[in-house]
C-alpha cells in the first residue's frame, strides 16, 4: 500500500488476509517472497509469530509474522464466508451478524474466532457507523476492538486494530482520545522497517487533531509527513498529505491559500502520481472552485477530469469515485440554478450513481439528502 486510504477503502485489499476455503482442506499461509506453503494446520498466528505443524504427528514450527503476507485457512464456517460476501457489498448490518455467527461456531479454533471474526465484526460496525453517520454503531467498533486487544494483544492484527481503533474514536465523536491514540502508535511504529505504519499514524493523528478543530496542529503534522513522505519517496502520501492540508486550510477559512495550495498540486501531477491522487487533487481544486468562489462550470472541468484519470483504473478506491460524483452532483445543482438546462436531471444521475454503486462508502446518506432535495 503506497497512499494513505480509509478502513472502508482497505475492504477489499484486507479480504484477502484471511479468505475462507472449502471445510476439510488444508490451511496455508503465502509468504511474502510469494511461496506458498501448504500445512497440516496453522496452531497460531500473532504479530510476532505464525506456528503450524507441517504434517499430521509433526512437532510444531514457527516462522516470523513479518515473513506472511497471507493466511488462508481450510475450516472457516459458511458463515464466515457469508459475512465477507455482505461486507463488501457493504450490508454491514447482516455481515456483523454472519461473522458473529461464524464466532460462536463450536468446530473453530478460539483464538481464531476471537481474533479473525471480531476483527471483521469492528470493520463492519465502523463502516456501518461511516456509511449512516451513526455515533452508536462505530461505538460498538471501539468496545470490540478494545475487548480484543486486552485478550490478545500481540494478535495477528495488531497494527491493523489500532488503526481501526483511532478510526472509530474519531467517527464515534471521541477525536480527543483519538489524538492521544494516533501520537501513541506513532511513537510505537517509528522505529518499525515498514514506514507505512508511521505515515499512517501521523496523517490518522492529523484528522484526528482536524476533528478537534486543531488546525494548526493537524497542518503542522501535515507538514512533517509531507517532508517524510518526499524524503522517503514515498510521493503518493506526500500528495495525499497535502490535499488534507489545504482542506484544513478551509475549515481554518483560508480559502485562498487553499485554492492557491491545490493548484499548486494540480500543477506538480506528472507520471510519479498514482491515478488515484491526481484524481483526489482534481476534486479538491473542484470542490474549493464551487464552494468558495462560486465558480461551477470550472469546477465541472476539474471534477470531470478526475473521473477521466481514475474511473477506468484497475482497484478502484470507491471513496474517491464517489466524492467525485458527489462534487458532480452539486456542481450540477449549482449550474441549474444559473439556468442551464438538464443540469438538475444530471445532478440526480451522479446521486443515484453513489446509492446503487457505491453502496459501501462514507457519501451514501449525503447523496440521499440531495436526492431529497431536489424533489
Amino acid at each position: 500500500m503506497n497512499r494513505p486510504i480509509s478502513i472502508l477503502t482497505l475492504l477489499a485489499i484486507l479480504m484477502c488476509t484471511a479468505a475462507a476455503r472449502p471445510a476439510g482442506a488444508e490451511d496455508h499461509f503465502i509468504r511474502k517472497d510469494g511461496k506458498s506453503t501448504r500445512v497440516f494446520q496453522i496452531t497460531k498466528a500473532t504479530f510476532s509469530t505464525v506456528s503450524y505443524i507441517l504434517r499430521e504427528g509433526l512437532k510444531e514450527q514457527s516462522i516470523p509474522r513479518n515473513t506472511v503476507k497471507k493466511i488462508r485457512f481450510g475450516d472457516t464456517p459458511t458463515a464466515y464466508t457469508v459475512g465477507q460476501d455482505l461486507l463488501r457489498k457493504g450490508d454491514f448490518e447482516n455481515a456483523i451478524k454472519a461473522f458473529k455467527e461464524a464466532r460462536t461456531n463450536p468446530n473453530v479454533r478460539t483464538w481464531w474466532a476471537s481474533t479473525w471474526c471480531q476483527y471483521y465484526i469492528a470493520v463492519a460496525y465502523l463502516g456501518w457507523g461511516v456509511q449512516t453517520k451513526h455515533k452508536g454503531r462505530a461505538e460498538e467498533a471501539v468496545k470490540t476492538i478494545s475487548a480484543v486487544t486486552a485478550e490478545y494483544p500481540d494478535n495477528f492484527f495488531k497494527p491493523d486494530f489500532q488503526v481501526l481503533y483511532i478510526e472509530a474514536l474519531t467517527e464515534s465523536g471521541d477525536a480527543k482520545k483519538a489524538v492521544s491514540e494516533a501520537d501513541r502508535f506513532e511513537k510505537e511504529v517509528s522505529a518499525w522497517p515498514d514506514k507505512i505504519w508511521y505515515m499512517r499514524a501521523k496523517f490518522l493523528g492529523a484528522k484526528a487533531l482536524e476533528a478537534v478543530n486543531l488546525y494548526a496542529e493537524a497542518i503542522s503534522k501535515l507538514d512533517t509527513l509531507v517532508t517524510f513522505a518526499n524524503s522517503s519517496n514515498f510521493k503518493d502520501w506526500a500528495a495525499e498529505a497535502q490535499i488534507l492540508k489545504a482542506k484544513v486550510m478551509l475549515k481554518q477559512g483560508n480559502k485562498d491559500r487553499a485554492l492557491s495550495e491545490f493548484q499548486n498540486l494540480v500543477g506538480k501531477i506528472d507520471s510519479s502520481w498514482s491515478n488515484g491522487a491526481a484524481a483526489a487533487a482534481y476534486i479538491g481544486l473542484g470542490q474549493v472552485l464551487l464552494e468558495n468562489f462560486d465558480q461551477p462550470a470550472k469546477a465541472r472541468d476539474n471534477l470531470l477530469t478526475a473521473r477521466v484519470v481514475y474511473f477506468g483504473t484497475d482497484k478502484k478506491d470507491l471513496e474517491i469515485m464517489a466524492e467525485a460524483s458527489y462534487w458532480l452532483g452539486r456542481v450540477n445543482e449549482a449550474l441549474a440554478r444559473k439556468g442551464e438546462s438538464g443540469a438538475k436531471i444530471e445532478a440526480g444521475r451522479y446521486y443515484q450513481e453513489i446509492v446503487k454503486q457505491f453502496k459501501t462508502t462514507a457519501w451514501v446518506s449525503r447523496a440521499q439528502e440531495r436526492l431529497k432535495h431536489l424533489k
